[in-house]
């Protein structure tokens, strides 16, 4: 995690553990934080909705963000 003008920049989730009611996840900085269920589905459900409508391909961008060389 980095914090930069009041905003928090989480990095690279190393671990993680889904529950019914939220995720905890570690990331590459060794910091732990819980996300909330419905704050991650209304996120990612937000998120999809708003790059499908400008264009995007949410399966190609998704694929692209997992491929393996390309941090």
């Amino acid at each position: 995690m980095k914090s930069y003008k009041n905003r928090l920049f989480l990095e690279d989730v190393i671990r993680f553990s889904p529950m019914s009611y939220g995720v905890d996840f570690t990331d590459e900085s060794e910091t732990n934080f819980h996300i909330p269920m419905k704050a991650l589905i209304r996120l990612y459900a937000g998120t999809k909705f708003q790059m499908e409508k400008n264009g995007v391909d949410w399966e190609e961008f998704c694929s692209k963000l997992f491929k393996k060389g390309e941090d």
